[in-house]
């Protein structure tokens, strides 16, 4: 009876020494002893892996071993009682191509054939065999075991080498097989672990083996048993964890949170891998469509709060929120394929139910009072959670990971179209840059006032290109060991004034988490909206970042602010747009002044005082000579997009309302 070391939980402690002959007895003339020198079974050279020290019996190259048995004997034990020894066993015939033809393994009169059992090998011209050879014998009625390698009168080989010899009684290998199963209890389902214990029990008590034939079958049935339960216990780890995300997930929702908990008392009956998996499977797409459920609805909630213009159909969305929440919460859960039925039908059901009913209300309702709609729901996949193709056409895919899209040195448009929009100003916005070079030199061309950007974000005609890497970076670095370089932050700059940005991919989340590298385009619409990120030119080391899209609908009216401070730009005509202007001016002298859109006489009034003065600009040519030329206007007035000087009575913010912006305007 052939058995290997894992089959019988051989332990360390039953070990015969590899460095050591005491106790063993030799019969040929040749003799034994440790071998602490040679190479061939190290790693890279013969498969055997008999390295140094090991015993060998050995005699010249071209000659054969002599017959005889090399043993051990073991005395005092209890007769019949049942051991289990084993040894790695290896011969070479160093002189011929003949594969060696022994020696055998034995213990007591129980005999294993290492040329039938091993592994036959030639290693620098010899011919080899190895195998871990053992068997199980009853203790003598003396009281003895004998173990060893027997050289047949037949041999072929001149060196045979062993170690690893090891002995243990069958009643430990048995009761620590039966250990192993009594440690899986809380690790797997409770009637997996019955089931296992229960072929363990088959053999307790007075059905204990006592003959080797009887450990035979005990060890194997108790050994497949645990091998089939502790197949359980990975995907058992993973249950509980996805157990215990999803009722976080479900707290608050009674129904879902008592399908889980039924769930759970359901698993507790599985006794195969196979079972465990498939509702591993369940619980996530439990969680997985109950996220998009739950994102959506609180999305629906926000779109529903905002004010506007159509009660009746803001009345219909909070009704078809209050269906869909109410579908899920009566949706029966009693038995395995309601639940199933409840995670993979109706959850997805309500949620695309949901969802049309929003871009419905979208389409028939404007946002008013300088709200906007948040559609960020209308695009598939924003945040790249999993990949960053879904849902997007491109030329070529990005590059992804750590939740973002990548392109370097790539020329490419990234898109998604909602058709049929209602008309009205939207609004864009991503986290991205592009670092057009490398990081050094990128940055002496920043400092110089030199942006070679040329990717940008677009809603169909309307585009704005995308921040620098410089733009938005930072006076200590967020992602370093102490160091500089990939994966870590670029350093750039000079002693005392240094600056970091990213440097890498893995680099780049720390910079968008803390809400770095935010970019917008704001256009008017009507009809079929393209939205993406592109770019028709790249050099060398131009490098791309970008995630997290949101679009915002702002109807027929927006709000435009427009400050001194910062740079101002309109991609498309924007009507009924709300204006702010943030602006310093004087009363004791003319200030250069221009606006996006028209002011009359009694606007200017309100705007600036009864005593505003405006002067016009004009330019007489005559050959070579320029004259330029102030005119005060008798009755003052603003043109859209028109410089002029501005001499206000008072001064304050100017709010005007339901203007058109054109996209020709710039400061």
């Amino acid at each position: 009876m052939d058995k290997s070391v894992a089959s019988y939980k051989v332990i360390a402690a039953g070990s015969i020494p590899d460095s050591s002959i005491n106790g063993w007895v030799c019969e040929n003339s040749q003799g034994i002893h440790v071998n602490t020198w040679s190479v061939e079974g190290n790693p890279g050279n013969d498969p055997s892996n008999m390295v140094t020290p090991f015993i060998e019996n050995w005699t010249n190259r071209g000659n054969f071993l002599g017959a005889g048995k090399v043993y051990y004997k073991l005395e005092g034990l209890e007769p019949g009682e049942v051991y289990y020894a084993q040894a790695l066993i290896r011969s070479y015939n160093e002189a011929s191509s003949d594969a060696p033809n022994g020696p055998n393994f034995f213990i007591n009169d129980v005999v294993t054939s290492l040329s039938e059992a091993g592994t036959t090998f030639t290693y620098n011209g010899m011919s080899g065999i190895y195998a871990t050879l053992g068997c199980a014998t009853e203790v003598a009625a003396d009281g003895t075991l004998t173990l060893g390698v027997e050289i047949a009168e037949d041999r072929n080989y001149n060196w045979v080498a062993f170690k690893n010899v090891k002995i243990q009684s069958m009643d430990v290998a048995f009761n620590e097989a039966v250990a192993q199963i009594e440690a899986l209890q809380g690790t797997i389902p409770t009637a997996a672990y019955n089931a296992a214990y229960a072929v363990a029990e088959n053999y307790m008590g007075d059905n204990k083996p006592t003959t080797v034939a009887e450990y035979d079958t005990a060890l194997n049935a108790i050994e497949a048993a645990l091998a089939t339960a502790s197949s359980l216990v990975a995907p058992y780890a993973t249950w509980n964890q996805l157990k215990d995300q999803s009722l976080a997930l479900a707290e608050g929702h009674a129904q879902l949170t008592a399908a889980i908990q039924k769930v759970a008392v359901a698993v507790e009956f599985l006794t195969t891998a196979a079972e465990m998996v498939e509702y591993n499977t369940m619980a996530t797409a439990m969680i997985t469509n109950y996220s998009a459920w739950d994102e959506l609805k609180q999305s629906a909630d926000a779109l529903a709060a905002v004010s506007n213009n159509n009660a009746t159909a803001n009345d219909e969305l909070k009704g078809a929120i209050t269906t869909q929440f109410n579908n899920l919460a009566n949706a029966p859960a009693d038995t395995k394929e309601q639940v199933f039925t409840l995670i993979y039908v109706t959850i997805p059901t309500a949620t695309a139910s949901l969802k049309a009913a929003m871009e419905e209300y979208v389409r028939a309702a404007e946002p008013t009072n300088d709200e906007c709609f948040d559609l960020t729901f209308m695009i598939q996949n924003p945040r790249f959670d999993t990949d960053a193709t879904t849902g997007w056409n491109f030329t070529e895919a990005p590059g992804y990971n750590y939740g973002e899209g990548e392109y370097y040195e790539k020329t490419f448009d990234f898109n998604q179209t909602l058709n049929n929009m209602p008309k009205g100003n939207y609004e864009l916005k991503v986290q991205a840059f592009q670092r057009p070079g490398w990081p050094g030199d990128v940055y002496n061309a920043y400092s110089q006032g030199i942006d070679n950007v040329v990717a940008e974000i677009y809603i169909n005609e309307g585009a704005t290109k995308v921040k620098n890497i410089c733009e938005d970076a930072q006076d200590a670095a967020l992602f370093t060991d102490g160091g500089y370089g990939y994966p870590y932050d670029s350093q750039v700059g000079s002693e005392g004034n240094y600056k970091y940005f990213p440097n890498s991919m893995e680099g780049t989340q720390y910079y968008f988490a803390n809400g770095l590298y935010d970019n917008s385009v704001l256009t008017s619409v009507e009809g079929d909206l393209t939205f993406g990120f592109r770019s028709s030119e790249s050099q060398s080391a131009y490098w791309i970042i970008f995630d997290n899209f949101r679009l915002y609908y702002y109807g027929s009216a927006v709000s435009v602010t427009i400050d001194e401070t910062k740079d101002f730009s309109v991609l498309s005509d924007l009507e009924n747009a709300t204006v702010t202007l943030n602006r310093t001016l004087s009363t004791e002298k003319w200030n250069t002044f221009v606006l996006p859109f028209d002011l009359n006489n009694a606007e200017l009034k309100t705007a600036f005082g009864d005593e505003v003065a405006v002067a016009e600009y004009s330019e007489t040519v005559n050959g070579d000579e320029s004259t330029v030329n102030f005119n005060q206007m008798a009755t003052p007035a603003i043109t859209a997009n028109v410089p002029v000087l501005l001499k206000p009575s008072v001064v304050s913010k100017l709010r005007s309302e339901e203007r058109r912006v054109g996209k020709e305007c710039r400061s």
